[in-house]
């Protein structure tokens, strides 16, 4: 996974590099609203994510391929969804007494590449549509559960911690969007990403009364889309 992600950033500098005498090339940085898609903001399923709405932020890189309104475009972003332990907490309410469900976030980094249009829509605004395909690079939830149980035998409640890591995990990626630019600064644009249905692996593990008590792996397929709210500025 490392080498394929220096070998983009190196492709990617060598573009940039190659085009750097190109006047009409542009950076750009945005941040953007997450909007989880079918079964990764699902909340019930085999495939569910329980992704909720995120944020996140990236920066692209634009020059032109030589046709009139035609640009290559490198992208990447920074995106994170808060999981929804809402389910979680309701699946497992008949054994939590006391205790709570505690989970972190999906991030999701995909490096991208492929194709812009721009066309001038008014003197002020300019219209683009863009197609992309690349990497994604995917670190899934840290989940912990807590727990009281009642040890019938000792006449107790007994302190239970469970908690699941997952490591990072890669998959194909693709993405369509269109936007405007105001100005040839502003940066207002929607995109849909289907980040592919990544495999992904880690490990759940069971303290009882502080001490480990059991230590298994986990292993999964999970359908990851969304759809992005960008608001940037183009240099």
């Amino acid at each position: 996974m490392k080498k394929t992600i220096f070998l983009l950033i190196g492709l990617s500098l060598v573009f940039i590099l190659n085009n750097g005498y190109c006047e009409a090339q542009s950076f750009g940085l945005y941040g953007a609203v997450a909007l989880p898609q079918g079964d990764f903001g699902d909340d019930s399923g085999s495939d569910a994510g329980l992704a909720k709405t995120g944020f996140g932020g990236g920066m692209e890189y634009c020059a032109p391929l030589g046709s009139p309104g035609l640009e290559w475009v490198l992208s990447g972003s920074l995106l994170l969804n808060k999981l929804d332990t809402d389910p979680l907490e309701d699946e497992l309410g008949w054994w939590l007494d006391g205790g709570d469900v505690d989970a972190g976030s999906w991030m999701n980094i995909p490096l991208m590449g492929g194709i812009r249009y721009r066309t001038m829509a008014s003197p002020t605004v300019d219209f683009f549509a863009v197609g992309l395909a690349g990497l994604n690079v995917v670190k899934g939830p840290t989940i912990k559960y807590e727990a009281l149980f009642w040890d019938d035998w000792e006449y107790e409640y007994v302190h239970v911690e469970i908690e699941q890591t997952l490591d990072p995990a890669t998959s194909f990626g693709m993405g369509i969007g269109a936007g405007i630019i105001v100005n040839k600064k502003l940066s207002i644009a929607f995109r849909y990403l289907n980040l592919g249905e990544p495999e992904i692996k880690g490990d759940i593990e069971a303290d009882v009364e502080y001490e480990e008590y059991f230590d298994w792996d986990v292993e999964f397929d999970q359908p990851i889309s969304m759809l992005l709210l960008t608001v940037g500025v183009t240099f």
